[in-house]
């Protein structure tokens, strides 16, 4: 009987920031596999239908296609069963994933970070562009090796053997169970006698969506376009602060107070989930604007930037 061996480490990300798991290793004995596990590191925090694919430029076909797709359905399986909402497989984000496990497999690393210092979080925002507002990502790796290189295995197996693995480890089981995702990219790539998987997981407010996601905007048309992500929340809950160029200029409220160097914007809605954010250049001229989103129906927003020029 060939035996396999499957090791798992993790990076768990929440909020805005990114933080590396890190130390303890743990050798458990599970059925024929081993698994090496690393314990995930904490930070402070800062539900929809079957298998459901975001509509989304295709990615690169995958020779593992199958088992990526068993493994989607294993991980919202299992969060049906824990009463969380399902996960929509991102094509983009799968291809984020798969030159991820392409990538170790060919340089021969097994790690997070790659040789060059990558983050997990780089990876997204370097191939995906810096265009989602992010509230959180995890990131869980594995390989598997099989003497026979896999012939006896069905690609369902496979898929099942990597979900049993992840499940087994309380770090990864937590990445897949966790409460605020709502996209995941699943990307495998074999070499050899050895198959490498990647899960990649993200929530998000809402994505810039203008032509090259462009950050220098003209005084005559200040629009910035976006839409929002509506399996994370709907459109009465999305608060737009905008920061103003001058940090002392003051913003009047309605009730005759102001703010100073912000204010609170209403999006303009082009469509049913995308709309429109028009910055105040006839009130504060040419400079810098910022524009930070919140999911809560009230004036909390996250730390993260979007940043734009206006000339």
């Amino acid at each position: 009987m060939s035996k396999a061996k499957v090791r798992v480490p993790l990076i768990l990300c929440i909020s805005t920031l990114f933080l590396l798991g890190s130390c303890t290793s743990l050798i458990e004995g599970l059925k024929e596999s081993s698994i090496q596990r690393t314990a995930p590191q904490e930070t402070q925090p800062e539900k929809t239908p079957s298998t459901v694919v975001e509509t989304q430029a295709p990615a690169l076909k995958s020779e593992l296609a199958a088992a990526e797709q068993e493994i989607l359905r294993l991980v919202n399986q299992q969060r049906d069963e824990h009463n969380l909402p399902r996960l929509y497989l991102s094509t983009e984000l799968s291809q984020v994933a798969r030159d991820h496990s392409t990538d170790m497999a060919k340089r021969n690393f097994y790690s997070h970070i790659d040789p060059q210092g990558t983050t997990p979080h780089q990876r997204i925002t370097r191939k995906m562009g810096d265009r989602y507002y992010l509230e959180g990502t995890a990131e869980n790796i594995a390989y598997s090796e099989r003497s026979d290189g896999f012939s006896s295995l069905s690609q369902q197996q496979i898929g099942r053997d990597f979900m049993h693995g992840w499940m087994n480890s309380p770090g990864h089981r937590a990445n897949i169970l966790r409460e605020g995702m709502t996209h995941i990219g699943i990307g495998l790539h074999q070499q050899g006698n050895r198959i490498y998987a990647t899960q990649k997981f993200i929530g998000y407010i809402a994505r810039l969506t203008g032509t090259a996601d462009k950050t220098t905007l003209s005084l005559e048309q200040p629009v910035i376009q976006l839409a929002l992500n509506s399996h994370r929340m709907t459109k009465d809950k999305l608060t737009v602060m905008v920061g103003l160029p001058d940090k002392n200029a003051k913003w009047p409220t309605p009730d005759g107070s102001y703010y100073r160097g912000l204010g609170y914007v209403k999006p303009l809605w082009t469509k049913e989930h995308e709309f429109t954010i028009e910055l105040p250049v006839a009130t504060y001229g040419k400079g810098t604007y910022t524009i930070q989103l919140g999911a809560q129906g009230n004036r909390s927003v996250g730390q993260k930037q979007f940043t734009f020029y206006v000339n």
